[in-house]
């Protein structure tokens, strides 16, 4: 027999001890894990955080932000609405309107999501925006299961949404 040669050898330790032992069952092995922090939940490409510590809009913007890639969310789609009010419901509902990513930065009625995502989808609440009482941010509202939007002044402490990538 003709000695081995160093990959030979590297090879064999690697690969024999997998042979010898046998493979893991793969029902022992740890459930993958969700890319998503404690108390988020995942949608899509997407986690999803219900933050009940009340905070004006700019503020928690600015704590969304503290996450990697975070925003307040942005409801860009029936599905990911739907989504989103369902959560809240799973997570105790709230007896109060929640901040969502929305909102009119040069107070000219042009309304952007925070996250730059685009401006397509829409779920006005009836009678919003308000024409002749305009708000600059916007909520989702408990009387409307938290599927429709309304303005609200941007002051205003209330839980909050955060969004980000997973």
């Amino acid at each position: 027999m003709l000695p081995l040669t160093f990959p030979e050898l590297l090879f064999a330790c690697l690969l024999l001890p997998g042979l010898v032992q046998g493979l893991e069952d793969p029902s022992d092995a740890p459930l993958a894990r969700s890319s998503c922090p404690e108390g988020f939940s995942s949608f899509g490409s997407h986690c999803y955080g219900l933050i009940r510590y009340e905070e004006t809009w700019s503020v928690a913007e600015l704590l969304c932000q503290d996450y990697p890639s975070g925003h307040l969310v942005s409801l860009l789609s029936e599905a990911e609405t739907r989504f989103v009010a369902t959560m809240i419901a799973e997570n105790g509902g709230s007896q109060k309107p929640i901040w969502i990513g929305l909102h009119d930065p040069q107070e000219n009625r042009r309304w952007r999501w925070s996250s730059g995502g685009l401006f397509l989808f829409q779920s006005w609440d009836k009678g919003a925006p308000s024409q002749t009482n305009p708000n600059y941010c916007v909520i989702l509202t408990q009387d409307s299961g938290f599927q429709a939007w309304k303005d609200e002044l941007c002051k205003v402490r209330l839980p909050y949404i955060c969004k980000i990538k997973a």
